[in-house]
């Protein structure tokens, strides 16, 4: 745990400070009062002893100042002043606790322990996972009940996790909280730690990942049985489910379509006709479709009812297929797509102050580009709570909706002192020269003029967020069924790709030369020109022979899966599939250019 000192004699500032290490605690000394205030609202610490009696700013001004700014860090007095009057003036400027100087050690270090286990998450002096147990009294860090021989940084990013097991801590909060501020390394020093302490773990015996990675964000504390998503995975699954609720109504009515098609079967007698091609085409197409929506138990129904559909149709299997239309309309709404929205840790998100709901809705696309969740408040108090806690990747503001423009710009003005390198927006009407000017000295703030239209909001925000962008990958995807197209196209934009869509095989020649894809995603049944054909004229041209090839199909037929390698593909994904496979696919030819 990380403690700040701030005392200004020079040998009892030491003597604490090494006294703190003795029992593991890193800290951080300010010889003045000044000092210790910009430390204390730059660094998230676990406890600030405090000295009453300071230069620059003494102890109760700096107290006052940190409560009156939403930062609850827990403080402890110590002083030489002992009146009653002045331990009432301590407690009531915001301080915790109170110790007399001289003190007693062993009552310094109780008190500090008091203190830090007023944090809900520290109700004991032993933190468990599973078999895993550190002892915060001797610091002994036990797997199954042998001990472990962990360094001091292992020992504390350890304990850091296990205390605050619901929280993502970024590589700089780690940084900041295990290592002094004077010898504070690069953020790779964390990961290489990390990459150590799992090592140690698993040669321990641990075989269940202790320490997520939450891509974007840092480090967690994974759940002894969780079976987690990165912030990424999350906020796709999200995003199926927002195009599920655009496109569900039309593959209801498509379903709806193809079960009073299986219904009239009889009367078309035994031979196969345009009906029955009709049908099997539809639930070829929606059993392509559906996959992609997580609906596993229907689809695997359409592809059966396709199976039966392709032979020639008798009494029993009329049957067996009015079965089936019945089992897919009980399975449909039951077998929900896969939806894993768990809680999103609040921190490097966007923070958004007096926001209209419209300009909200259209910041969730920036809020799925960027892996960072959005957290919306109304008034500049709640936003000073939040920012007491942790700092957001950007702050986008509508001064004309906060209480005054005068406090938004005040806010501001102090938000871009405290961080000068956070990024803000700030929204409104009013376009005066010397009301800009007192925003564009507030800090790293961008002005957007309303009105405003969602093309000027989504480019300013990514724009900033992503000031040296990487080249996107185009994505040239060939499928005769416009809908399986328009479901997986919106998904894979979202996830960063520029997406050519074409449903016409016979112009795809056309269309390759005019967009030269990095990757080629393919079906392999379409008619006039299949895939398989496609592949191969790919392979004898020059300009495009190296361009990786995925296809995808229903086939199951390793004889036709294998005239796909054959033919020149570079990887086969069966429908229906699964979007995080397929994406995670094409990021693998990516890497192999």
């Amino acid at each position: 745990m990380k403690i700040l000192l701030i005392e200004d004699d020079f040998s009892t500032s030491l003597a604490i400070s090494e006294a703190l290490k003795m029992e593991k605690y890193q800290v951080d000394r300010a010889d003045n009062g000044q000092m210790g205030l910009e430390l204390a609202e730059s660094i998230d610490y676990d406890l600030i002893l405090l000295d009453i009696i300071l230069p620059k700013l003494n102890g109760l001004e700096v107290c006052r100042h940190l409560r009156n700014h939403y930062n609850y860090t827990p403080i402890l007095l110590l002083t030489a002043k002992n009146s009653p009057q002045d331990c009432v003036a301590g407690l009531e400027a915001g301080a915790d606790d109170y110790l007399v100087k001289p003190f007693a050690w062993s009552e310094l270090l109780a008190r500090i322990k008091a203190l830090l286990r007023r944090e809900k998450t520290v109700i004991c002096d032993v933190l468990t996972w599973e078999h895993l147990q550190i002892n915060l009294n001797t610091h002994e860090v036990t797997y199954q009940g042998s001990l472990l021989n962990l360094t001091p940084i292992e020992y504390g990013l350890l304990a850091l996790l296990l205390r605050k097991p619901q929280r993502i801590f970024s590589r700089q909060t780690i940084l900041d909280r295990l290592w002094p501020t004077d010898k504070s390394p690069g953020e790779e020093t964390v990961t290489a730690h990390v990459k150590k302490l799992r090592r140690k773990l698993k040669k321990a015996g641990m075989n269940k990942e202790m320490i997520k990675t939450v891509y974007g964000f840092g480090y967690r504390l994974a759940e002894p049985n969780e079976e987690s998503l990165t912030p990424f995975e999350q906020q796709l699954q999200e995003k199926i489910s927002e195009i599920w609720e655009q496109k569900k109504e039309r593959l209801e009515n498509e379903r709806e379509m193809l079960v009073q098609l299986i219904i009239n079967l009889p009367s078309q007698g035994s031979q196969k006709s345009a009906k029955t091609e009709e049908a099997i085409a539809l639930a070829h197409r929606l059993g392509g479709t559906l996959g992609i929506f997580g609906k596993q138990q229907a689809s695997q129904i359409l592809e059966q009812m396709e199976q039966l559909l392709q032979n020639q149709a008798d009494s029993q299997q009329w049957t067996k297929l009015l079965d089936l239309a019945i089992a897919l309309e009980q399975t449909w709404n039951l077998d929900a797509q896969t939806i894993h929205c768990g809680a999103i840790n609040r921190a490097e998100g966007l923070l958004c102050i007096g926001v209209e709901q419209q300009w909200l809705q259209v910041l969730k696309t920036v809020s799925f580009l960027e892996h960072c969740p959005i957290e919306a408040v109304s008034t500049l108090k709640d936003a000073q709570s939040i920012l007491g806690s942790h700092q957001p990747k950007a702050v986008i503001i509508d001064l004309e909706l906060t209480e005054t423009r005068d406090k938004g710009v005040t806010f501001l003005r102090e938000l871009g002192q405290k961080n000068p390198n956070l990024p803000f927006f700030v929204l409104d009407s009013r376009h005066d020269l010397s009301y800009r000017l007192d925003i564009a000295h507030a800090g790293q703030g961008m002005f957007l003029h309303k009105p405003l239209t969602s093309d000027r909001l989504l480019r300013a925000v990514i724009k900033k967020l992503q000031p040296h962008p990487t080249p996107e990958a185009t994505l040239m995807l060939v499928d005769d069924d416009s809908l399986f197209l328009g479901a997986l196209t919106p998904i894979l934009t979202a996830s960063g790709f520029k997406v050519i869509c074409l449903s016409e095989p016979e112009k795809f020649w056309q269309v390759l030369e005019e967009n030269h894809p990095d990757v080629l995603i393919l079906d392999m049944e379409m008619p006039q020109f299949n895939g398989l054909d496609l592949c191969k004229i790919v392979r004898k041209d020059d300009r495009f022979c190296s361009v990786p090839i995925i296809f995808v199909s229903r086939h199951q037929n390793f004889k036709m899966i294998d005239q796909g390698f054959a033919s020149g593909a570079n990887d086969y994904v069966r429908k229906p599939l699964v979007p995080e496979e397929l994406i995670a696919r094409i990021f693998k030819q990516l890497n192999n250019k």
